[in-house]
């Protein structure tokens, strides 16, 4: 479809003249920024991406971002777009952990540090609930929690301990498995805590930029790495309940592969049912493949919903 529109020339003498002009398509969505309060009164910034085309299916969609990631990045806004387009509500959330470093605020107006160096990580499921209440009061009547890189740490620990009701199925997505924690640095990290440091910042790990307080790589080496899989304890993966999905690009080795797949499913005794998929073609943030992560993830959520009416 296209329209007429009147624009001045300097090369007519500023005659007024008619071009066609392609109209803009019809957009599939709406978007609207978000903001939650946790218990402890920490506030956290968010996107509520909403279907237009078609009408809303009552299962919403929570997505919690990966490592020094946010809510806003590109990558996560196209998988909400096209799972608009599929009729889900879809919430892109930050947890206090979001970048590299941020300044949180709270109800009375102080600024404690957030972040991925100050990050605390058994506080998760307090930065989860918030994001599910609000898209039960947005008319929800349950929702998929899908976790992005290291966010699939973080949403697995929150139904591991929390046994959320509302929470149909959990979503891995190129969950983060491999990281270790260097043996000498865990020592040293214990050794400053015990000195009542756990509040500096410990030496440096990967990279120059890259640094964490001691009580955040301490609450990483005790809690996190120890969720999906682990060599010394039983992965809390294995107290989720509800059905699991979990999922790598064919262009992320590096990060996952099927037989990290087969790892996360033999370790997930407590759930009812747990899928696995590559996707063709994706690297870690699917680029160019939203559309086809999305249509992953609403064929999964139509497979749970077929077995709950049976």
């Amino acid at each position: 479809m296209v329209s007429a529109v009147s624009v001045l020339s300097a090369f007519s003498g500023w005659q007024a003249i008619d071009v066609e002009e392609e109209a803009e398509p019809v957009r599939s969505y709406t978007e609207e920024l978000a903001y939650v309060e946790r218990e402890d009164g920490i506030g956290l910034e968010g996107a509520l991406i909403h279907p237009t085309a078609i009408e809303s299916k009552d299962t919403a969609i929570i997505w919690v971002h990966g490592n020094t990631s946010r809510y806003y990045d590109l990558p996560y806004v196209q998988v909400g777009r096209e799972m608009a387009a599929l009729g889900y509500t879809f919430v892109t959330a930050n947890t206090h952990g979001h970048d590299l470093m941020s300044e949180l605020w709270d109800d009375v107006g102080t600024s404690p540090a957030g972040g991925v160096c100050w990050e605390r990580f058994d506080e998760v499921p307090m930065d989860i609930t918030p994001w599910i209440d609000l898209a039960m009061s947005r008319g929800a009547r349950r929702v998929v929690v899908v976790g992005h890189s290291f966010g699939a740490n973080k949403v697995t620990y929150y139904q591991a301990v929390k046994q959320d009701p509302r929470v149909l199925g959990i979503i891995c997505a190129s969950a983060d498995v491999k990281w270790q924690a260097d043996t000498e640095k865990v020592e040293l990290a214990e050794r400053m805590e015990a000195e009542g440091r756990a509040e500096e910042i410990l030496p440096q790990l990967e990279a120059a930029w890259y640094k964490t307080s001691v009580q955040t790589f301490l609450a990483r080496a005790r809690i996190a790495q120890h969720v999906l899989t682990s060599d010394t304890q039983t992965p809390y993966i294995a107290n989720v309940k509800c059905p699991i999905l979990a999922f790598y690009g064919t262009e992320e080795d590096w990060c996952g592969t099927q037989i990290d797949l087969d790892n996360i499913k033999r370790n997930a005794t407590g759930s009812p049912r747990v899928d696995t998929c590559l996707l063709e073609g994706a690297d870690h943030i699917y680029w160019g493949k939203a559309a086809q992560t999305a249509n992953l993830i609403s064929d999964w959520i139509e497979k749970l919903m077929n077995d709950h009416d049976k």
